[in-house]
């Protein structure tokens, strides 16, 4: 075979060795794959359930003497409002409507004394279980929709001043 003649001014264009470029390539894609660090989320809380309660395959043992602590939102129409949180706060205990008082700033807010006193006196007239003897009088806080959670807290706040420890949060309700 014959050799093609270079023109004049024509130049050899060297190859390129492509595979120790390659090589560095993939180095650099472990090195940064190995150094990066994921940023954790902000705002999330970690929680520590308790694993006895939750979907079981046993039968739920209800407890009769269960106090339920409703604070549900209005608006000031008296309706349920499901639009936005402006309203009023309602808190109830098995059909007793706790009314709103005067709080030592003059604020009007339900009658957190009143429930105080209303959890007392069942803590008092509690009986346990033959089956478990030290245990105490059981409260959820079923708070619904829209009730913001300063309400939520105060009403934690009251049932640990009356000296309940055990204190649920009921689920929300889920719609079918």
């Amino acid at each position: 075979m014959a050799k093609r003649k270079k023109k004049k001014g024509e130049q050899d264009v060297p190859a390129l060795p492509l595979m120790p470029m390659i090589d560095c390539v993939f180095l650099l894609l472990i090195f940064f794959m190995l150094a990066m660090r994921f940023r954790s989320e902000e705002g999330k809380l970690q929680a520590h359930l308790p694993k006895d309660r939750g979907q079981g395959t046993g039968t739920p043992t209800i407890d009769l003497q269960m106090v339920r602590v409703k604070l549900l939102w209005y608006s000031p129409g008296g309706r349920p409002r499901y639009t936005g949180p402006d309203g009023d706060l309602l808190l109830k205990v098995k059909g007793r409507v706790f009314d709103w008082a005067p709080d030592e700033e003059g604020n009007a807010q339900p009658d957190w004394a009143a429930l105080k006193d209303y959890i007392d006196q069942k803590r008092q007239e509690y009986r346990p279980p033959a089956s478990d003897p030290t245990k105490t009088l059981p409260v959820i806080i079923d708070a619904r929709k829209y009730v913001p959670f300063y309400w939520i807290v105060r009403a934690l706040d009251t049932l640990v001043a009356s000296d309940i420890t055990d204190i649920t949060f009921a689920a929300p309700e889920i719609p079918y």
